[in-house]
């Protein structure tokens, strides 16, 4: 800012005058009247090579004054106060109409005292303006040292990624976002950072195997005809979808495009709906304690089994695998005649109950081997470590980043499936449990269920009362 922009008023002859430029000139009394008079401080202080930055003013009445007067007779005008030219413009009798009245109401000591806060207010001004003027020279340099980092970083990520060098790429990736966000808290090179970000992103997508899902759209929804009614989970049968909760289902036709409601008595809840062997084009329901044919109860959870009831169930080469609220498995064989119908065997437990091989299971998916979903867990049932167990007991395990709320496959599928709600991701593994492709998409944030096709070219995934479709 320059004088004119900053001070508009009266100087005195007796007034003392502190600039505060880039460098702290000690300007005498005598150097400031000469330039009041000659009208010329303005344009001396827009030549001087120094250039003026910052600028405090304090002004000291005269002692032998005592306060100023409401109002100057012009008589008694000093010569500094005359109208002046249009260099410097001063508003004399503007501002002693109000600042005249308020300056008899301060006392002469605490007068005083305001002016020595000015005084130092000016002093710290002028060396804070320095300071921002070194530190601002100093964090460009930083910045631009930044961005060169960053840029030669990307590069090598790039070579290390097209050599396959997955490892060494990632802990070079963090560096960079490392810098990236150092680079942020500077201020400089707003787009430049953006432009680098946006790329480090796309390489940490393809580190990380991310797929945008483009092809997103809604199977059906029951926002507008389901009272009461919440879905909780979905399973496939032949051409159809089913979504349970409570004791409620909805059978929903691929074929038909429509769909109908059924329950069961008010003390069950469907724990899964299950594709009959044989007879796809049917379905088994199971409960907390029954498994039914449609209205034939094929199976009784036995008395003897105290305290538990079924959480998860799956089949799997004539059994049905059974998940009980005591965190273990249970295998129940059963036969399936196109004459006397499906028949169960004993149940009896598969998984192995020595302490090494015990662990809290939320949810599985059989194929041989059972993939499960172990503790712990977050307050969501978002459980982070996938292990699979073959004769019960451990053989395998992956911890994943995002954590899992649900898994899939079966017999036919090539790939284990796990639904990350968190982070709005279905995440595809080979059956060794080794990352392929992580699917994402907003919309998969709050999942609750899913399931992939036979041909595993769909998944259906459930979120509120609408079920989802994309193609993978």
């Amino acid at each position: 800012l320059s004088f004119e922009n900053v001070i508009s008023g009266e100087v005195l002859g007796s007034d003392k005058i502190v600039f505060a430029t880039s460098q702290i000139h000690k300007i005498s009394e005598e150097f400031i009247i000469q330039k009041l008079r000659e009208r010329d401080l303005a344009e001396y202080l827009k030549r001087d090579s120094s250039g003026l930055k910052t600028l405090g003013l304090i002004a000291l009445y005269p002692k032998n004054h005592g306060n100023m007067p409401l109002k100057y007779e012009k008589k008694d005008l000093p010569p500094l106060i005359q109208k002046p030219e249009s260099k410097i413009p001063v508003l004399a009798s503007k501002r002693f109409d109000v600042i005249g009245p308020i300056m008899k109401k301060i006392p002469r000591i605490r007068m005083a005292a305001v002016v020595v806060i000015f005084a130092i207010s000016a002093i710290t001004i002028t060396t804070v303006a320095v300071k921002l003027r070194y530190d601002t020279a100093e964090n460009k340099k930083n910045a631009e040292t930044l961005v060169q980092e960053v840029s030669d970083l990307k590069d090598k990520i790039a070579s290390l990624i097209e050599l396959k060098n997955e490892t060494e790429a990632n802990e070079l990736l963090n560096t960079a976002n490392e810098k990236i966000s150092e680079l942020e808290k500077l201020g400089y090179f707003n787009t430049t950072r953006s432009e680098l970000k946006s790329g480090l992103d796309a390489m940490s997508k393809s580190l990380k195997k991310v797929q945008e899902i483009s092809n997103l759209r809604p199977v059906f929804s029951l926002e507008n005809n389901s009272t009461g009614f919440d879905p909780e989970e979905i399973s496939a049968g032949k051409n159809k979808i089913f979504a349970f909760g409570g004791n409620t289902l909805y059978e929903f036709d691929l074929n038909r495009m429509n769909g109908e409601f059924s329950k069961l008595e008010n003390e069950l809840k469907i724990i899964s709906v299950l594709p009959k062997p044989e007879s796809p084009e049917k379905s088994l329901i199971v409960s907390q304690k029954r498994i039914m044919d449609g209205d034939t109860v094929v199976w009784t959870k036995p008395e003897n089994i105290a305290g538990t009831d079924i959480v998860e169930a799956t089949i799997y080469n004539s059994a049905f695998y059974l998940l009980g609220d005591n965190i273990l498995i249970y295998k129940l064989p059963f036969e399936n005649s196109s004459t006397t119908g499906l028949s169960t065997g004993e149940l009896y437990l598969w998984t192995d109950k020595s302490p090494s091989n015990q662990g809290q299971i939320s949810d599985f998916a059989v194929d041989g081997s059972i993939f499960a979903l172990i503790g712990p867990f977050d307050p969501n049932g978002i459980s982070k470590t996938i292990v699979e167990m073959a004769n019960g007991k451990r053989t395998n395990k992956i911890e994943l980043a995002e954590g899992a709320l649900k898994i899939f496959t079966s017999s036919s599928h090539k790939n284990v499936y796990a639904l990350s709600p968190n982070e709005g991701m279905i995440i595809a593994l080979d059956k060794n449990l080794a990352i392929k492709k992580r699917f994402s998409r907003e919309e998969l944030k709050g999942a609750k269920s899913f399931f992939v096709n036979s041909q595993e070219r769909v998944v259906y995934f459930l979120k509120g009362k609408t079920v989802y479709s994309f193609e993978i």
